[in-house]
């Protein structure tokens, strides 16, 4: 498994840096506790971007948080 530093290019999007965030700065972001975050990758209709793994540690992609903010102010727009 190839690691992606941060402040370099994400192979699915050269315009965009790749940043992983641990779970414990994705539960910050949200305002939640782990146990939601867990509840969150299991629910299918929800589509939260599903974390990497590196020694047992989940990392999650900004690029596809900030994604899903965008699918969600959407879904409350419409």
């Amino acid at each position: 498994m190839e690691a992606i530093e941060p402040g370099t290019t994400d192979r699915r999007s050269p315009t965009r840096t790749a940043t992983k965030l641990p779970a414990r700065r994705v539960c910050q972001r949200y305002d939640i506790c782990d146990r939601t975050l867990d509840r969150w990758l299991l629910d299918p209709k929800l589509k939260f971007p599903k974390p990497m793994f590196v020694n047992k540690r989940r990392y999650f992609d900004e690029n596809e948080l900030d994604e899903f903010d965008r699918r969600q102010v959407k879904a409350r727009a419409a």
